[in-house]
Order: C-alpha cells, then sequence, then structure tokens
C-alpha cells in the first residue's frame, strides 16, 4: 500500500512510496552533489526532474521507472534546490534513456550525464552553473536539447557527445563563459547524419566534429556586435554534408567539408574572417543577397575548391 511522508526538516518531501525494495535509478544526495545511478543494467530508465517552487525541484520517474532513495522506493521525491548546488551526475547505463532536468534558473556546480548505449534522449534547461556541462549518450541514435543554460567560470565549457548513430543536437539560448564542442561520432568512419543547431547563444569557440554521412550544421543568430564569438571550427567530415551560418557575429569562421558533395549558405553574418575549405568532391558556397547584394559582412571571403553562388 502506498504511503506519504514528509521530512522538512531534512529538505526532502517523498511521496507515493513502492512495495518493492530495487528500484530502475538510485538518487543519492552526497556533498550537495545530487546523483542519479542505474540500478537495473541495460534497461531503460527514464527521469525527470522539473522546478517545485522557489527553492524545490521534484524527481521522478517516468514510464515504469521508479527512483529509490534514502532505502525505499518511489514515484517521486522533493529536494531542497541545496541537494545539487555542488553539482548533478547522472549514470544512467546502457537502454533507452531519457534524462529532463528542467532547473528554473537554480544554481549548480558540473553537470556530467552520461546514458550509455541505447536511444537516449537528454534535456537540460534552466540551469546556471560554475563548472562545465558535459553530456555523453553514447552509440545509438539520440536527442540533446539544451536551452536557457549559463555556463560561468573562465575555462569551462559545455560538451555534448553523441557517439554513433543518427544524432539530433540542438542548443539554444545557451550562454558559455569558455567553448561549445559537440562530436557526433566514436569513429571518424561512420556513415550517419547528424543534425546539430546552435542558435541565440554566446561563447568563446566553437568547435563541431561530424563523422562521415550526410550531416548538417545550423548557425543562427549567434553571437552580438557587443559579445563577438572569437572562432566558430565546423570540421563536416566526409560524405555530401551542409552547413548553414544566418546572423552570426564572429571574428572567425572556418567549415572544412572534407570529401563529398557539400553546401555552405551564408546569410547576414558579421565576420570579419569566412573560410570554407573544401574537399574532395562538387562544393558550393551560397551568398545570400539582399537587395541585390551580399546580405553578410565579411572582413574576408576565402573559398578553396569550391563555386560560389549567388541566391
Amino acid at each position: 500500500m502506498a504511503t506519504t511522508t514528509r521530512k522538512i526538516g531534512a529538505g526532502v518531501q517523498q511521496l507515493e512510496e513502492k512495495a518493492m525494495m530495487t528500484g530502475d535509478v538510485e538518487v543519492i544526495v552526497q556533498g550537495n552533489v545530487l546523483q542519479f545511478i542505474e540500478e537495473d543494467v541495460n534497461q531503460s530508465q527514464q527521469v525527470m526532474v522539473t522546478q517545485y517552487n522557489n527553492n524545490f525541484v521534484r524527481v521522478q520517474g517516468l514510464g515504469d521507472t521508479d527512483i529509490r532513495y534514502d532505502g525505499q522506493l518511489w514515484d517521486s521525491i522533493i529536494l531542497h534546490r541545496s541537494s545539487f548546488s555542488g553539482g548533478i551526475f547522472a549514470q544512467l547505463g546502457g537502454g533507452n534513456d531519457t534524462f529532463v532536468f528542467s532547473g528554473g534558473g537554480f544554481s549548480t556546480q558540473n553537470v556530467n550525464v552520461s546514458t550509455g548505449s541505447g536511444y537516449d534522449n537528454v534535456t537540460i534547461t534552466g540551469l546556471n552553473t560554475t563548472g562545465e556541462v558535459k553530456i555523453d549518450t553514447g552509440s545509438q541514435n539520440d536527442n540533446v536539447y539544451v536551452s536557457n543554460l549559463w555556463v560561468a567560470g573562465a575555462g569551462n565549457d559545455l560538451r555534448i557527445l553523441t557517439g554513433s548513430g543518427l544524432d539530433t543536437v540542438t542548443v539554444n539560448n545557451v550562454a558559455v563563459e569558455d567553448d561549445i564542442v559537440v562530436q557526433t561520432y566514436a569513429s571518424s568512419t561512420e556513415n550517419e547524419r547528424d543534425v546539430v543547431t546552435i542558435r541565440d547563444s554566446n561563447f568563446d569557440d566553437f568547435y563541431g566534429y561530424f563523422g562521415g554521412g550526410n550531416d548538417k550544421l545550423r548557425m543562427e543568430d549567434n553571437g552580438a556586435a557587443n559579445d563577438r564569438l572569437d572562432n566558430v571550427y565546423a570540421f563536416l567530415g566526409d560524405g555530401n554534408d551542409e552547413a548553414e551560418y544566418f546572423g552570426n557575429t564572429a571574428d572567425y569562421i572556418s567549415t572544412n567539408g572534407g570529401a563529398g558533395n557539400d553546401d555552405v549558405e551564408a546569410g547576414f553574418n558579421d565576420v570579419d574572417y569566412f573560410n570554407f575549405a573544401g574537399d574532395s568532391g562538387y562544393d558550393e558556397y551560397f551568398e545570400v543577397q539582399q537587395n541585390g547584394k551580399d546580405s553578410n559582412s565579411f572582413g574576408q571571403l576565402k573559398l578553396s575548391s569550391a563555386y560560389h553562388r549567388f541566391n
């Protein structure tokens, strides 16, 4: 029979106790670090953390996933924001996992989410960190969505590693003190289509690493006149790839197409140096025009082995 208990003094409210004593995900709070540990190895875990009120979050299992906390099983628990002020660590292992953290602007230090092999979905929104944020989804087809994230502190990056598979990465309205790094392969020879979108964000440098396959990168409205991006490096790998740049403000943007028939399209960017280096294959650069003129403001445009087209 389900019971309900509350532990206000401990900053924890526990809801809907289960009768069983083994769970899919164990939740541990240690040294103000919130940890999520896979209990049922290589099974599908689904965990959602959402803002409960100004000072608390709700941690709940979705679907058939149960939460083990303090030796008991629950559908959900309520934790004080201080429980994760020291960091967030999720190790969900193999299986088709879902991890959602919607923090409502709460603060923490490092964030490390690892979902292992499987068809995984990771969403992180509304979080301020003073340390690095790393997401590693392993092999198979994965989706990563990061939004309204502020990564403060010199040298702290947002790193997203999606391994093999058909992966989709979306970064929206993010501010990172140092760099954004996205790698969509475990081996550069993998022949799978990955799609990465970076929009409305600010950071020092961007590094995008794609393997084989017909991949797509879209960068839109990143940087600002008073806070320009430093460098954007896109390594598209082999395959017939696409890169789209619209409304970005940066010192330097460089796209390496690799082997294959690659297309780069650019419009309404303010960039000191824009470089597109194709490789073997038929490569094209598409200039978006406005009133018959280039809509981009480029200090220098360099095209290596790419045909210059006009849209």
